[in-house]
């Protein structure tokens, strides 16, 4: 039974699933597989694939299974690794696989196998205990298949998370030449320069703040409280105590500087400020719902809250 017994060690590492080949390499006979598994409870999940008994049906465990029966050199890509970076909560159907140009991989059920000419070794990276491609492939890859907007959206999560640099997928981008997708992804690197990405947001908010009628003061502002400098705010509507903070690039990049932000946030709590976040998404998915939020906040009232000194800006409650 030892080798039963690695090999259920080894399914576990692999989200549940094996190949009968890795079976084989523990010195079970393929025939003795075949035999066994399907009264002990294994499943099969692709052709050649067995998966644990009561290994739960995840979609890791579909991602899994297709590589394994893809082989070496085969990586989860598009929609499926931008789910397995965090870049998107979707859990895309069918799991997509990307191979060599040279490679050719039987149809499996529920997955789409992609060959590519454009794959290098340097595109192969592990996430979740798979094989998937880099951040930079896979943002390129998805570019073919999603909106400009949404495609801003994964480059700014990703760059947020440090997951990748803009130079390094323009430079990804620029080596597989003219692709499907490139011109949009040339167009949102454009904009999202790592410089002037969270000042674009800002005008973007600010905008739409004065088209809803609850304009705020014009520039940033300096929180003062016991005699110094605590904040400077994005955008502040000081006669109420009530700022915005745009998360562009620099929001919570690392732990270092989500530590900065949570002393930050603390300190202007306690001074008697409300702060809201505002992301790219939200500013352009649920615009309405954001104004909702901030005129409740301006009108907002305590007896025991602070309020610092007017200053100059139109500050009138709307």
């Amino acid at each position: 039974m030892r080798g039963w017994t690695a090999l259920a060690e080894l399914a576990r590492g692999q989200h549940g699933v094996v190949h009968v080949r890795q079976a084989e390499a523990l010195g079970i006979p393929r025939r003795t597989v075949n035999a066994r598994v399907h009264g002990w409870g294994w499943t099969r999940p692709q052709r050649g694939v067995l998966g644990l008994p009561g290994a739960p049906c995840t979609y890791e465990r579909d991602v899994s299974a297709a590589l394994l029966v893809a082989g070496t050199r085969a990586l989860a890509a598009g929609w499926t690794a931008a789910h397995l970076w965090a870049l998107t909560d979707r859990r895309v159907r069918p799991v997509h696989i990307v191979v060599p140009r040279d490679r050719r991989i039987r149809p499996m059920a529920g997955v789409r196998v992609t060959r590519s000419g454009t794959l290098l070794a340097s595109d192969a990276r592990r996430a979740r205990a798979l094989a998937v491609t880099s951040v930079a492939r896979t943002l390129c890859d998805v570019a073919a298949v999603t909106s400009v907007d949404e495609l801003r959206e994964l480059v700014t999560v990703a760059v947020q998370r440090r997951s990748c640099r803009l130079p390094d997928l323009g430079r990804r981008s620029a080596a597989m030449g003219s692709f499907p997708g490139s011109g949009r992804l040339r167009r949102v690197l454009a904009e999202l320069d790592q410089d002037r990405t969270d000042s674009v947001l800002e005008r973007r908010v600010r905008r739409l703040l004065r088209a809803a009628g609850v304009p705020p003061r014009p520039g940033v502002f300096p929180v003062v409280h016991d005699g110094r400098v605590i904040a400077t705010l994005d955008i502040a509507y000081p006669a109420q105590a009530v700022g915005i903070e745009v998360d562009g690039f620099r929001y919570h990049a690392t732990p270092a500087q989500k530590d900065r932000d949570d002393r930050r946030e603390n300190a202007l709590q306690a001074a008697g400020w409300t702060i809201l976040r505002v992301s790219e998404r939200r500013a352009r998915t649920d615009a309405d719902g954001f104004v909702r939020q901030l005129r409740a906040a301006l009108a907002w009232e305590h007896p025991g809250r602070i309020r610092p000194g007017r200053s100059t800006g139109d500050e009138s409650l709307p």
